[in-house]
């Protein structure tokens, strides 16, 4: 089994070539990713994940059936509008905001940033198959 631990996650990362089936590296032969587990980054000095960056990893597990686990969005979350732009959810008067490639990520706290990605809680891990 291969399990990937991308945490903190500081840029894109494509896992397409490694995620199914078998490929060789260095002559030997390899089977495909067993699990994904995808966090940002904590504490004083964090840097924000882009939300592409999380796109792209939970898209392509769930392309090719590979368990996807989204641990945290880390120190940041994404700054999200409501019903045409009135409300404002993650963000309070003093919070940092900082642009990433476009999109504005609010500094709020690893707990109050939580574990939500697109509305979902993704848990899912292959050892919790095994246990049913």
């Amino acid at each position: 089994n291969r399990f990937l631990s991308l945490e903190p996650l500081l840029g894109p990362v494509d896992l397409s070539p490694w995620m199914s089936g078998h490929y060789m590296v260095q002559g030997s032969f390899n089977l495909g990713i067993s699990a994904v587990l995808l966090g940002g980054e904590s504490g004083k000095n964090a840097r924000p994940m882009h939300t592409n960056w999380v796109d792209l990893v939970r898209d392509r597990c769930r392309d090719n059936g590979v368990p996807f686990f989204f641990k945290q969005w880390g120190e940041f979350h994404p700054l999200m509008w409501l019903d045409g732009g009135d409300v404002c959810i993650g963000r309070e008067e003093g919070y940092r905001t900082v642009e990433l490639d476009g999109t504005t990520m609010v500094r709020c706290g690893k707990r109050a940033a939580g574990r939500h990605l697109d509305g979902v809680l993704h848990n899912a891990l292959p050892w919790d198959e095994v246990a049913k």
